[in-house]
């Protein structure tokens, strides 16, 4: 006769795998509900920015400045914004990682658990930020595409 051996705990194991799976869906929906809503909120800060500056981009196209001037002038200060932020998001990420790896981690676990953030993950969530922070500007953009010059100068 053939003897078979029953593995103990494989349907639990199952189960906290799914449930697992169910949890990280879940916080990666989180993750990108806030991604897209600090890229909105970036956009609606470049937006305003061109709002109070908009007189300023008026009197530089009284001067002769052209369209792509104007582009290029936000365009840089949407870079400046996005590179500082992902700077000071990426240190700060690390250094509290560090804090966890270095000080809560060895007094909750007597193992040797540290937790540890791929460079290629945040490479492409940076990249995807840039991204969506560009298309969230384009409101910026349409803005001193349709600017009237005369009409700005005149209030």
């Amino acid at each position: 006769p053939s003897i078979q051996f029953k593995i103990v705990g494989e349907k639990t194991k199952q189960n906290m795998n799914k449930t697992i799976d169910k949890i990280e869906f879940i916080l990666f929906l989180f993750a990108l509900i806030a991604i897209l809503s600090s890229c909105f909120m970036i956009g609606e800060i470049m937006y305003l920015f061109v709002e109070s500056h908009v007189k300023d981009y008026a009197i530089e196209c009284a001067y002769g400045a052209r369209r792509v001037q104007l582009f290029k002038q936000l365009f840089y200060s949407i870079i400046i914004v996005v590179v500082v932020g992902g700077v000071v998001s990426v240190n700060l990420l690390y250094g509290f990682v560090t804090i966890l790896n270095k000080i809560v981690l060895p007094k909750l676990f007597a193992s040797s658990f540290y937790i540890s953030i791929p460079f290629m993950l945040v490479s492409v969530t940076l990249a995807g930020a840039f991204i969506l922070v560009i298309i969230s500007a384009l409101a910026s953009f349409l803005r001193i595409s349709h600017l009237n010059v005369a009409d700005v100068l005149k209030r």
